[in-house]
């Protein structure tokens, strides 16, 4: 079960953690989190929590 994180900005790029995928946060919904590839294209969701801000130079 994933832990509960403290929902990102807007446009907040975050790393989900079970592919590593990044995305950017594009908001909260029905109790999922929805992501976006940077630069564009198809929205995905995530449990809150399974996704973590984006390091610095990762």
């Amino acid at each position: 079960m994933a832990s509960a994180q403290p929902v990102p900005r807007l446009g907040e790029r975050v790393v989900e953690e079970e592919t590593g995928r990044v995305g950017e946060f594009r908001g909260a919904d029905y109790g999922r989190w929805w992501l976006r590839p940077p630069g564009g294209g198809i929205e995905w969701d995530v449990e809150p929590g399974a996704a973590r801000a984006q390091a610095v130079g990762e």
